[in-house]
């Protein structure tokens, strides 16, 4: 049965009366986009610098709009620097990962037997370095 939803969006009416949201884990929007460079250095050694981000509007884990399944909108960005030696002999890369430190879900569910909500979270600001090594004839 097709019936309106009290925030004046149309949906489909379930058992409890909820009106259903859109498809699950689908934000409205999302958005990308990066931007990397590429630098030669004396000796054919090489320096790649790259920075992105990502953004999703809100969204809902559950097929109710219950504001427990909820994930308001938010950013991700990444950085990263390589530098190439020269004959690509080996790389050294240094990155950050969520840049804004962003707390997101990535689930969330309604449990059986708590009557409650599990939840899970995206990864925290991170960061490293990596070292690659080619052997090479």
């Amino acid at each position: 049965m097709a019936c309106g939803g009290q925030d004046g969006t149309d949906g489909t009416a379930g058992a409890s009366g909820a009106v259903l949201a859109g498809p699950i884990e689908a934000p409205h929007w999302s958005l990308g986009a990066g931007f990397e460079h590429n630098w030669i250095l004396p000796a054919d050694a090489g320096l790649t610098a790259r920075i992105q981000t990502s953004l999703r509007t809100a969204q809902y884990f559950s097929n109710y709009d219950f504001a427990d399944s909820r994930q308001g909108t938010y950013t991700v960005s990444d950085a990263m620097l390589v530098y190439t030696a020269p004959n690509d002999r080996y790389e050294v890369q240094a990155y950050v990962h969520n840049l804004e430190n962003s707390t997101y879900l990535t689930y969330a569910a309604e449990t059986g037997t708590a009557h409650g909500y599990e939840y899970s979270f995206g990864a925290p600001r991170t960061f490293g370095a990596r070292l690659t090594v080619r052997f090479k004839d």
